[in-house]
């Protein structure tokens, strides 16, 4: 029998790359914000939930959804993020407050109250070491989210909790940024391409197989490099 994964962020990039990755070995409950019309042709194989995690009252319902189900949840993989940036003196409070209940908030929900035998949380290199004065917030988030899962891995016993940390991903999202910031940053943080989606999602399956000890990090850059860094 196929076990169980959730993940959030699936109608992403990389969520979709994910998705094919993983159908044919799991059965998939799929949790998306905006985008639907992107995971529609995997609802026949899969659980579609919409969710937004800016809301509390989203987030607990979804956990309540997923326990009125009774379904047995074997790795939850947290792939949410959300970016509102900003140059340091207008960083504001609802762009502070929103960016951790997505990156950070709801994915502490999900693990203690799902307990998932395997847990893998996307963070990014900008959380250790490759954050610019635009992006404090997202740093800040990503850097909470991987002391979240040192922190929890001390504490969940019952679950491997890990990390895996990329710098840019050859996604949309990158694709649109302006050309000369991105190439700036990409000469600033000495990254010479773009990760393929695909190797990241390898590399999150390689985790779910729960062979390494519970609260590892993992760095992921654009040179063909992953290591753990903890």
């Amino acid at each position: 029998m196929k076990k169980n994964i959730l993940l959030t962020g699936a109608s992403s990039d990389l969520g979709i790359d994910l998705i094919e990755t993983l159908k044919s070995e799991y059965n998939l409950i799929l949790i998306y914000n905006k985008h639907k019309e992107k995971i529609k042709k995997y609802v026949d194989n899969s659980i579609l939930i919409h969710s937004d995690f800016t809301k509390e009252k989203d987030i607990n319902n979804l956990i309540n959804e997923i326990n009125k189900k009774n379904v047995n949840i074997y790795a939850l993989i947290n792939m949410s993020a959300i970016t509102l940036d900003s140059p340091i003196e207008e960083i504001n409070m609802n762009n502070f407050t929103s960016s951790y209940k997505v990156n950070t908030y709801a994915p502490l929900k999900l693990i203690t109250e799902l307990k998932p035998e395997i847990a893998v949380n996307i963070s990014s290199t900008d959380g250790i070491d490759t954050y610019n004065e635009y992006n404090i917030i997202y740093s800040l988030t990503k850097s909470s989210l991987i002391k979240l899962t040192e922190i929890l891995s001390k504490y969940l016993k019952e679950t491997k909790i890990y990390a895996l940390c990329p710098n840019f991903i050859n996604t949309s999202i990158v694709q649109n940024m302006n050309p000369i910031f991105l190439e700036s940053e990409l000469k600033r943080i000495k990254q010479k391409e773009l990760i393929d989606p695909h190797n990241v999602s390898l590399k999150i399956k390689e985790l779910l197989k729960g062979k390494e000890k519970s609260g590892s990090i993992f760095r992921m850059d654009g040179n063909n490099e992953y290591r753990k860094v903890n």
